[in-house]
């Protein structure tokens, strides 16, 4: 398949769609008001921290790359909150 030009469509012949889990999450009142806060203000999403076999592919994400991470460094600076890499939801605050 070819992934550096996102203006061709995959067969579905060749590349039909495939579910890879189902995740269910029950409901919950999970966020306080200073999680949300923390949330909002100091955590940031990179699709680019992974395991080396889940690189996301193609052109595109070359570009997403330099985006994401100018994004979340403005706002880090805007928020005045440092840059975090937790590795637990008991990091958090409650």
């Amino acid at each position: 398949m070819i992934v550096e030009d996102a203006s061709i469509d995959w067969p579905q012949g060749q590349s039909p769609y495939q579910t890879p889990a189902k995740i269910v999450i029950l409901a919950q009142d999970a966020f306080s008001l200073a999680r949300r806060v923390y949330i909002d203000d100091a955590l940031s999403f990179n699709p680019f921290h992974h395991l080396p076999e889940h690189l996301p592919l193609g052109s595109i994400n070359r570009v997403r790359i330099k985006g994401y991470g100018s994004s979340t460094q403005y706002r880090h600076a805007i928020n005045a909150m440092l840059k975090v890499e937790h590795t637990d939801i008991s990091q958090l605050p409650d």
